[in-house]
């Protein structure tokens, strides 16, 4: 229950807040930072509120109500939105990340909002909705939804064997883990948890068009392994695509290494001279490392 800040540039512990402090507050789930570094938004995951605070003081800035067991969230890459779902329904909430006010909401879909994304613009955003094979796409500007359909390739589906089952996520969501590929290609990749595959799309147009399939297994006939822990993210040059043990290259879609440690979280973080530059988390998302200037070693 516990929220941590670290000190990249020194090496430390910078603090350390029990979330309790905020009115009992209990399970902060998929925290993310601001562009500008100056504000925390913490989903709360078992009290159905996100709260806003002060990333150097932990000092609450909002505190907004989400009857949905709010659980991801996306820092929009201008600086303008933050993104955020809920476990268990609701529509896509979206916050003014100075205001830290709540503008709008878009949806709800078929199902629960899980993993989500946005395009480098915000102008679009995309998310994995919990029974729907494929994705659950919305226009900011708008409020329009969409729900692209994408099947498992029937050649797989022959060898009901190879699917993962149970799924290794809570309720169940088929596909668990989508991101925005950094770069000039405007493509959104998702995985199937079951069965083991990318799907990407091409956001180019509206609604996004199937590219193409990318395998993740060795043998059609067997599940893929390990079996949880399914999530994706790109290097923050978009030439590589992560997923447990595996690195794609994002290009040729080919595996070239099978061997990568298996974690949900994982943070690219890019350094010059000792001082974190350029940052990037799950989902897509590149974004300078604050004010660099007035990061110094002690």
């Amino acid at each position: 229950n516990k929220l941590y800040a670290y000190d990249f540039v020194n090496e430390k512990m910078a603090w350390t807040i029990d979330l309790g402090r905020y009115e009992g507050a209990t399970f902060p789930d998929r925290i993310n930072v601001t562009r500008d570094g100056r504000a925390l938004y913490v989903p709360v995951k078992n009290n159905d509120r996100m709260l806003v605070l002060d990333s150097r003081t932990g000092a609450k800035l909002a505190d907004h109500p989400m009857h949905t067991n709010p659980h991801n969230t996306f820092i929009g890459e201008q600086g303008k939105y933050v993104f955020a779902g809920g476990r268990s329904g609701g529509p896509m909430y979206i916050f003014d990340q100075q205001t830290h006010k709540l503008v709008k909401t878009i949806g709800p879909f078929s199902g629960p909002i899980r993993p989500l994304t946005a395009d480098p613009t915000e102008s679009y955003f995309f998310a994995n909705i919990t029974k729907l094979e494929g994705i659950g796409v919305g226009e900011v500007a708008t409020g329009r939804i969409w729900e692209v359909l994408h099947r498992v390739p029937a050649e797989r589906e022959k060898y009901p064997q190879a699917k993962t089952n149970p799924m290794p996520h809570g309720n169940q969501p088929i596909h668990h883990g989508i991101a925005v590929r950094p770069g000039s290609k405007k493509e959104v990749w998702t995985i199937d948890d079951g069965w083991g595959y990318l799907y990407v799309f091409d956001y180019s147009t509206m609604p996004p068009k199937w590219v193409k399939n990318i395998p993740l297994f060795d043998d059609i006939t067997k599940v893929v392994v390990p079996a949880q822990d399914r999530w994706i993210q790109f290097s923050n040059d978009g030439k590589y695509c992560y997923t447990p043990s595996r690195v794609i290259d994002a290009d040729t879609g080919r595996v070239i290494a099978t061997h990568i440690a298996v974690s949900e979280k994982i943070v690219e973080i890019d350094f010059r001279d000792g001082v974190p530059t350029v940052v990037s988390g799950q989902n897509g998302g590149v974004y300078p490392a604050a004010n660099t200037r007035t990061l110094t070693r002690n």
